[in-house]
């Protein structure tokens, strides 16, 4: 019964490191980007691309930072957080499986939703063409590789290192995909510490959230190469504004 006990606040401690280091790289490179002066200000008018550029490249940094530091501590190599060759052309057939189908179902439930009046359409576009690109090329080839580095590469062997600290054999690939899926989601939940409140909370984009989480995790379980995840939430994420724009252009 004490092991049992034991286990159970050590896989809730785990849990909230998860989060808690997640979050706190997250805020830190947040609040970094908004005191460095931005170059990127300069081509967007708008403000579309610039802030959360630059949030994402040192949010890379401080990961890649924290990656060594456990790399050193846990006697890892760069392929246990899923820096290798191996493994690439698997992860990436994968990944455009999953992105094919994906991208199938939510334009037919996009479209339902539209119809049936459930949603309304927005322009997912800033107006300025500058602004427009930019926040494009931001999320074909920036907002999955920064993401993966922080809630995949760094996280998923740290878990493995703890369960195996805490005795915990049975049932961890499941503990690992819904960890990180968790941490995942509490990082598109807008909030305040104090007070603490929800400012920003969107259900469907939640259900996208934990469905790509999920996607993300067995990906790397199954071929272990974070490259591979890389593209495959950076085309994600650029489908689904692009199918969002589509949407605004037809209805």
């Amino acid at each position: 019964m004490k092991n049992q006990l034991q286990k159970v606040f050590g896989l809730v401690g785990l849990l909230l490191f998860c989060i808690i280091i997640t979050e706190g790289v997250n805020r830190l490179s947040f609040l970094w980007a908004n005191q460095l002066p931005n170059p990127l200000n300069i081509v967007d008018p708008q403000r579309w691309f610039a802030m959360i550029t630059l949030h994402h490249i040192i949010q890379a940094v401080v990961s890649l930072l924290l990656i060594l530091i456990f790399m050193k501590l846990l006697k890892l190599k760069w392929s246990d957080f899923g820096f290798q060759k191996q493994g690439f052309k698997e992860g990436l057939r994968f990944a455009l499986i999953f992105t094919f189908f994906w991208i199938i179902f939510q334009a037919l439930i996009g479209t339902l939703l539209i119809i049936t009046s459930q949603v309304g359409v927005v322009n997912p576009l800033p107006t300025s063409l500058y602004s427009a690109l930019g926040y494009q090329l931001f999320q074909w080839l920036l907002s999955g590789t920064s993401e993966e580095i922080l809630y995949r590469a760094l996280l998923i062997p740290i878990i493995f290192q703890a369960l195996k600290s805490l005795k915990i054999s049975s049932h961890q690939k499941f503990i690992v995909i819904l960890f990180t899926t968790i941490a995942f989601m509490v990082g598109h939940i807008g909030y305040t510490l104090n007070p603490f409140q929800i400012v920003y909370f969107n259900i469907l984009q939640m259900l996208t959230v934990i469905a790509f989480g999920v996607a993300y995790a067995i990906n790397f379980l199954r071929y272990k190469n974070v490259y591979a995840i890389m593209i495959m939430h950076n085309i994600l994420n650029g489908f689904i504004v692009l199918l969002s724009f589509i949407f605004y252009k037809v209805f």
